[in-house]
C-alpha cells in the first residue's frame, strides 16, 4: 500500500478533551481532532492534498480550515477540492 503522507510532516494540535470551545461538537465527544503541518511543510495545495489522501487511506475525512476567502480561493485554484476545504474565520489559524 502506498504511503500517501510520505514527505509531509504533521502533528495533532488539538485532541480530546478539547482545550477550548470548538464550533463542531465532534471535539466534545472525541470523534475528531485538529492537525497541522510542522517543520518545513507549508500549507501548499500539494501538501494539503497529500494529507487528505493519507487521511482517506486511514479511513478518515480531512477538511482543511482556512481563515479567509482569499486563502480558500487560492487553494481551490491550486487544486484542493471544495469538499475538503472550508472557511472558519473564528479558527486560531489554518489547520485540519
Amino acid at each position: 500500500m502506498k504511503n500517501y503522507l510520505s514527505g509531509v510532516s504533521w502533528q495533532v494540535t488539538e485532541a480530546f478533551p478539547p482545550t477550548y470551545i470548538h464550533e463542531s461538537s465532534c471535539h466534545s465527544n472525541g470523534s475528531c481532532f485538529d492537525a497541522n503541518f510542522i517543520s518545513n511543510n507549508s500549507p501548499t495545495a500539494q501538501n494539503v492534498n497529500v494529507f487528505i489522501a493519507g487521511a482517506k487511506q486511514g479511513g478518515l475525512k480531512a477538511v482543511y480550515e482556512v481563515k479567509t476567502d482569499s486563502q480558500y480561493n487560492q487553494l481551490i485554484k491550486d487544486g484542493v477540492s471544495k469538499e475538503n476545504i472550508m472557511i472558519n474565520s473564528k479558527a486560531s489559524g489554518n489547520h485540519f
